[in-house]
């Protein structure tokens, strides 16, 4: 009898284990080859194991993601309250061996700061009632009082206007890209020894070596073009007005332009450069900047992509970017 319920005891055990990451691999899978589906498959596991933390941790992480490209901002409200919400149901499966492994902690900052921009909004709407119901989901989360150091503008932006999809004239893209663009790099053996750069001293910091991503590289390429091309400097993508050289409108943000390349795993970092040829001197020029430096040594960060383009006659010639994914 003793060993009988042993092998009953090792069974259950090697079913919730089953149980757990089953559901994670199938919506991970689903989450980067079928997006749209995503959030239909994951509600079906809510159904089938609701103390399931992979189904609650994609709806939230779609909703979050999907509320960030609305333009109203009352669907931006809905969307934020769907996340928040399936967020909190994640918190409350008490798995914190899933989050460690899906890097919960640094998704949420994302989340804060967006919360307090839809809240904003809201206020500025005078759409009071709305706005206390996102205080009062926020208040349910202990990381919404929490610092945040997210170093990027784009995550604190306010709406948007829907971005056109980019067209190429006279040398030049205009609006946002859709994911098929690809621009030639300037020296991909300079790409490469940046990584190499960055990997050395993470390793030396003890965090995993960056793994390298073709398609968050051709997101960097095409930024580093764009920005030398249309001749402005940031980490919004803007068109020249008029064929003015200085006088530039915004048609999409980082995240945005980056998903359109890229929707494996969520985007959390982009740094960006500009007049040096070398792959030493921007590194150096990162490492010695606190934001720039806290992104290339991200530790939950594990995929990279790195791009350098040379643009004859723009303002520094040399333009550097690179993106990172968890």
């Amino acid at each position: 009898m003793k060993n009988l319920l042993t092998i009953v005891m090792v069974g259950f055990v090697t079913l919730s284990c089953k149980a757990i990451e089953l559901p994670y691999k199938q919506l991970k899978k689903s989450y980067e080859t079928d997006y749209e589906n995503t959030l239909d498959r994951a509600e079906r596991w809510m159904k089938i194991l609701p103390n399931n933390p992979a189904a609650y941790y994609y709806a939230s992480l779609i909703h979050f993601e999907k509320a960030q490209e609305q333009t109203v901002v009352r669907k931006r409200y809905l969307g934020l309250v769907k996340s928040l919400k399936y967020a909190r149901e994640l918190e409350k499966t008490n798995h914190q061996e899933f989050l460690d492994k899906v890097a919960w902690d640094t998704l949420t900052p994302f989340v804060r700061v967006f919360t307090e921009t839809v809240k904003e909004e809201l206020d500025d709407a005078e759409l009071y009632k709305l706005s206390a119901i996102v205080e009062k989901k926020a208040r349910r989360f202990d990381w919404m009082e929490e610092s945040v150091t997210v170093d990027l503008a784009d995550h604190n932006e306010k709406t948007e206007e829907a971005a056109p999809v980019s067209t190429m004239r006279s040398g030049q893209y205009f609006g946002m890209p859709n994911g098929t663009e690809m621009i030639p790099s300037y020296n991909i053996r300079s790409e490469r020894e940046m990584l190499e750069y960055i990997n050395a001293e993470r390793l030396k910091q003890d965090m995993p070596a960056l793994e390298w991503d073709e398609d968050l590289a051709r997101a960097a390429r095409y930024h580093a073009f764009d920005m030398g091309s249309q001749r402005y400097f940031d980490h919004d993508s803007y068109d020249s007005k008029d064929n003015a050289q200085k006088h530039h409108e915004k048609v999409g943000g980082t995240f945005a332009r980056i998903k359109s390349f890229y929707t494996a795993s969520f985007v959390n970092s982009e740094n960006i450069a500009a007049g040096n040829q070398g792959a030493h001197d921007t590194y150096m020029q990162w490492f010695n900047s606190k934001g720039h430096y806290e992104n290339m040594f991200n530790k939950s960060s594990r995929k990279v992509g790195i791009g350098v383009v040379y643009v004859s006659g723009s303002p520094y010639g040399y333009y550097w970017v690179m993106n990172t994914a968890l």
